[in-house]
């Protein structure tokens, strides 16, 4: 039982693998979003604030920010969505897109990085609470074998990746009463979308 249930491990990670690194030789897939995250990540990066100029701004006075920087990105700024419209996105997701930059600067693939990260600690962790809670871990391959996830998380380089694996931590630490990590990690998870504040109420009387 061992030796199968240790080929079926690996074949699932395989499986997840297989699913999501030929992204990574592809070009944007039926999105646009990730053209502001671009844009966001080389305006932190650069030591500005992305939420004081829109797209527009940068564009038609590229003076505005570091030097060289609108340039450098002027094709990608401008296929960005309501360029009048300064960005919408919260701190931690501006964190990761600063991060993103600095490790592939205008780069689709950087993006994707964090995505990738994102479900692969997802999945573990999933693991994690399977085996410690006396569940099935193979359920794991629901979310880490889900082509539609690996489609829209890691191929459409969605930020929405890292949501999961930081609501999860969150449960974790609230199941070892550690309230403090727990509510850090749900505050992580709202500064990248606002909706993770809905589930503090259910942490709060865990």
């Amino acid at each position: 039982w061992t030796f199968h249930a240790q080929t079926l491990g690996l074949a699932l990670v395989a499986t997840g693998l297989l699913m999501r690194l030929p992204y990574f030789a592809s070009g944007p897939l039926f999105e646009d979003d990730h053209f502001r995250y671009l844009l966001d990540g080389a305006v932190l990066a650069s030591g500005s604030s992305p939420y004081r100029y829109a797209p527009a701004d940068l564009l038609a006075r590229p003076e505005l920010v570091s030097p060289g920087l609108v340039e450098q990105g002027r094709n990608l700024i401008s296929q960005i969505n309501f360029p009048d419209l300064r960005t919408i996105y919260p701190g931690t997701a501006q964190l990761l897109f600063a991060i993103s930059h600095l490790s592939a600067p205008w780069s689709l693939n950087g993006l994707r990085t964090v995505a990738f990260l994102s479900e692969a600690l997802t999945a573990i962790l999933m693991w994690h609470l399977a085996v410690t809670e006396r569940g099935s871990p193979w359920r794991v391959a629901v979310v880490w074998c889900n082509p539609l996830l690996a489609f829209t998380l890691t191929g459409q380089a969605h930020i929405d990746a890292v949501i999961m694996p930081l609501l999860l931590g969150a449960v974790i630490a609230a199941r070892r009463q550690a309230g403090g990590l727990a509510g850090l990690a749900i505050g992580l998870a709202a500064g990248v979308k606002l909706w993770p504040i809905l589930v503090v109420p259910v942490f709060a009387r865990a």
